[in-house]
């Protein structure tokens, strides 16, 4: 689920909810302010090297880069509960932020969700 639609759904049930950008994220400290972090479906190599193109405005530009990647790690072990969408679960599930492995092995983290939710096929 993109994020325009992940925004929708959150606004639909009245979630309150804030838009984090790659730099905030980079930025770290991320379990000072929030509870969980929801990455909208978003290619691997876009999540982490970001968009290059220069229709797409610069504060959508970004990726994580390593310090992104650390910081949502360190998230998830002290306990901050990451929910991922299609291709960012992908991501997350191939060790590209699978802070998953270190808890289950006892670290005292939350959850990790990793559900895989494709969009209804048309006919």
């Amino acid at each position: 689920m993109d994020a325009g639609w992940t925004r929708w759904l959150l606004e639909h049930y009245e979630f309150p909810y804030q838009i984090v950008r790659d730099a905030d994220v980079r930025a770290g400290k991320l379990n000072d302010r929030f509870d969980a972090i929801v990455l909208a479906d978003i290619p691997k190599r876009s999540l982490i090297d970001g968009i290059t193109n220069t229709w797409t405005r610069p504060e959508h530009r970004g990726g994580l880069g390593k310090e992104g990647v650390a910081a949502l790690k360190g998230f998830v072990v002290a306990g901050g509960t990451l929910m991922t969408f299609g291709n960012s679960s992908a991501a997350a599930g191939r060790g590209v932020l699978a802070a998953s492995q270190e808890c289950a092995k006892g670290a005292p983290a939350g959850p990790v969700l990793l559900p895989r939710i494709d969009p209804p096929r048309l006919r």
